[in-house]
């Protein structure tokens, strides 16, 4: 009798989670790492301090709000209306 190999499933996990795990997981947390890391190389909040406080930090952090909001109402102006059509669409009804 021949044996048949067993379908697993979290076989197909484990590359997903190794890609998401090198390009997410690992850089968001040597960006944590970097933030929270001193000039000496210990743990300060001194830098937060810095661009919360400073003139030009937060000059700099309203405008990139700003654009942030203003890409942001771009995108849903132009998905929203599209996303309808689509959904709305007769080729859709197949």
């Amino acid at each position: 009798m021949k044996k048949t190999k067993v379908f697993r499933p979290t076989a197909f996990a484990f590359p997903y989670l190794a890609v998401t795990l090198v390009f997410v997981i690992v850089p968001l947390v040597l960006v944590l790492v970097y933030a929270f890391r001193g000039d000496d190389g210990g743990f300060t909040v001194n830098n937060f301090v810095k661009v919360f406080t400073e003139k030009e930090n937060i000059r700099q952090l309203g405008k990139t709000v700003g654009i942030a909001a203003v890409s942001t109402a771009i995108c849903l102006a132009i998905a929203y209306p599209t996303a309808y059509i689509l959904a709305s669409s007769p080729f859709n009804k197949m």
